[in-house]
C-alpha cells in the first residue's frame, strides 16, 4: 500500500518559505527592507510568492526539484540566445526570461525540501543553472553590442569577458573546496553505516 504524502495548503507553503528565507542568512537583509532596499524587498516577495504557487501545484506530481532547476537553467540559455538574436522582440522576451527564470530558482531548493528530495546534484544544478545564466546573459549582450554597433571589438571583448570569468582561481577553489567536503562527508557516513 502507497503511503499518501501531506500536501501543504498554499497558506502553508507561502508561509513556511517566508520563514526559510527569513532564517537564510544570506537573504534575510533585505526581504522586509522597504526602507532601505524597496526593490529587493518587493522582488524577493515577488519570487517567493510566484514560486511557491509552482511549489503548491507540484508537490504531488512527479516533476522533480531537479527538473526545475536545469528549468532555471534552459530559461537563461534561451534567454541570452534571444538577446543576441538583433529581433526587438525576441530582446524584449529575452529581459522578461533573464528576470522571471529566478522564479524557478526560488521554487526548486524549497521545492526539495518540502519533499524531502533534497540531494548533492540538486544543489550542483542550481548553482550550475546561475553559471549558464551568467554565461549566456554576457554572451548574448555582447552579441547584442555587436549588432547595435557593428563594431567587431565587441565580440572580442565579450569573449575575453567570458575566458577571464570562466579561469576565476577563487570560483574554481572554492568549488573543489566544496566537492572534497561532500564526498569526505559521504565516505564518513558509508563508514558508520551496517
Amino acid at each position: 500500500m502507497r503511503v499518501r504524502k501531506k500536501l501543504f495548503s498554499l497558506n502553508e507553503i507561502r508561509k513556511l518559505h517566508y520563514k526559510g528565507q527569513r532564517a537564510n542568512k544570506l537573504y534575510n537583509w533585505y526581504i522586509d527592507d522597504w526602507y532601505g532596499s524597496p526593490y529587493s524587498a518587493l522582488k524577493s516577495r515577488f519570487f517567493i510568492e510566484t514560486s511557491s504557487i509552482i511549489v503548491f501545484i507540484l508537490q504531488n506530481s512527479k516533476i522533480t526539484p531537479n527538473f526545475l532547476s536545469l528549468t532555471y537553467a534552459f530559461l537563461g540559455a534561451i534567454g541570452g540566445i534571444f538577446l543576441a538574436s538583433n529581433n526587438k522582440d525576441l530582446i524584449l522576451t529575452s529581459l522578461i526570461l533573464f528576470f522571471a527564470k529566478n522564479i524557478f530558482d526560488w521554487a526548486d531548493g524549497f521545492y526539495a525540501r518540502i519533499t524531502k528530495r533534497v540531494t548533492a546534484l540538486g544543489a550542483l544544478l542550481d548553482n550550475w543553472g546561475a553559471e549558464v545564466g551568467t554565461y549566456s546573459f554576457l554572451g548574448g549582450f555582447g552579441i547584442y553590442l555587436y549588432h547595435k554597433n557593428e563594431e567587431v571589438y565587441f565580440i572580442a571583448l565579450t569573449i575575453i569577458i567570458i575566458l577571464i570569468k570562466s579561469l576565476d582561481l577563487r570560483k574554481f577553489a572554492y568549488e573543489n573546496m566544496t566537492y572534497r567536503g561532500n564526498r569526505k562527508k559521504n565516505n564518513n557516513k558509508n563508514k558508520y553505516q551496517l
